[in-house]
């Protein structure tokens, strides 16, 4: 395994203070790439065979469900309790970390068995109607937040995306954060909730968890803004996704992309 890729497994494995391990991994990926892989539809049309050659010795970062697809590559596996689905947790062999925004999460993690190497409580967060979410790090787009990691918190994104993938990234010095499947949604023009599309069936899924229109829309929009900041940062950012509504003017790496015949 990549030097790299191993003291960054092992930090977060160690069972000390969750800021101590984000100020024992900092700066340990310095000119390398972070690959972010998100569970949008989209992540179905990548080839692997030919990205996975770009995964052995940069950052992979997983949300959720896109594991099952790069777990050999995998440097660290974020969860949440919305869309859960369970894993056989002994056979995970990266640190996984997880976000809280109910009293019982730590109690289910425990009585499952389930592996966390941290558990961060959600915190800044509001209701999930346009004036709540116009108060999340995408509505403010309060991009400092990302550098607040060793506060033990996760500050509200909405998203574990804006919550602890380009936090981790940004904290281990990467030069260019790849966004692979992170399509944000797809909006049905209506007031209603509605639950996002998958790569995945919704079939052993619990917790199922609805957004709104307003939702993606305010994380779409600010997309066009995160990519001037991280520029600003000297961070280069990029998307592979041929359906994201990741804003238009952040660059698309779809060379990763099945050819369609």
């Amino acid at each position: 395994m990549n030097i790299n890729k191993k003291i960054f497994r092992d930090s977060f494995e160690l069972d000390v203070p969750f800021d101590t391990k984000v100020r024992l991994v900092k700066g340990g990926f310095t000119g390398k790439k972070a690959y972010i892989f998100a569970a949008g539809p989209s992540i179905n049309d990548v080839d692997f065979d030919k990205l996975s050659k770009e995964l052995k010795s940069n950052l992979v970062i997983c949300i959720k469900q896109s594991y099952t697809r790069v777990e050999e590559f995998c440097d660290v596996l974020l969860m949440n309790f919305c869309n859960f689905n369970d894993y056989e947790w002994s056979k995970i062999d990266c640190p996984v970390i997880w976000t809280s925004f109910e009293n019982n999460h730590s109690d289910i993690i425990h009585e499952k068995g389930i592996k966390c190497d941290a558990l961060l409580p959600v915190v800044e967060n509001e209701r999930n109607n346009f004036a709540g979410l116009s108060k999340s790090t995408a509505g403010k787009k309060a991009w400092d937040n990302f550098n607040r990691l060793e506060e033990n918190k996760a500050i509200w994104g909405p998203g574990l995306m804006y919550e602890l993938a380009i936090p981790l990234a940004i904290n281990s010095g990467v030069e260019k954060i790849c966004l692979v499947g992170w399509d944000i949604g797809k909006k049905t023009g209506k007031d209603d909730a509605f639950l996002n599309e998958h790569f995945y069936e919704n079939t052993n899924v619990s917790m199922k968890t609805k957004i709104t229109d307003i939702e993606v829309d305010i994380v779409s929009k600010s997309t066009i803004h995160l990519k001037d900041w991280l520029q600003e940062q000297g961070i280069e950012l990029t998307v592979t996704s041929d359906k994201s509504l990741v804003h238009c003017g952040v660059k698309r790496e779809n060379e990763w992309l099945k050819k369609r015949v």
